[in-house]
């Protein structure tokens, strides 16, 4: 299936149901605590900012074109790309 399954979890000051998704993603106080990532039907595993830079994997996956997928996709991209792109280095996801 070729699948690369993410879930955030994340901290704002900012309550998303008041101010949007877009608007929390880009608050600077938002920050990530963690994620989860599986592949295809693997096992599923925990990401923490303590572990440094974003599995291989997962940033592999990526990188060979693999779907990226989340019950609330929207959501975890703005995550991934405005938060851990632009402030913390890690690359794009289209």
């Amino acid at each position: 299936m070729n699948r690369q399954y993410i879930d955030f979890e994340t901290y704002s000051e900012v309550d998303i149901k008041k101010v949007g998704g877009y608007n929390y993603a880009t608050h600077p106080s938002t920050q990530i605590i963690c994620f989860s990532y599986g592949l295809d039907e693997g096992p599923v595993d925990l990401w923490t900012p303590a572990k440094g830079d974003p599995p291989e994997v997962v940033l592999d996956s990526f990188a060979d074109g693999l779907w990226f997928t989340a019950h609330n996709a929207g959501f975890d991209w703005r995550i991934w790309n405005f938060i851990g792109h632009k402030q913390m280095g890690w690359p794009r996801v289209p």
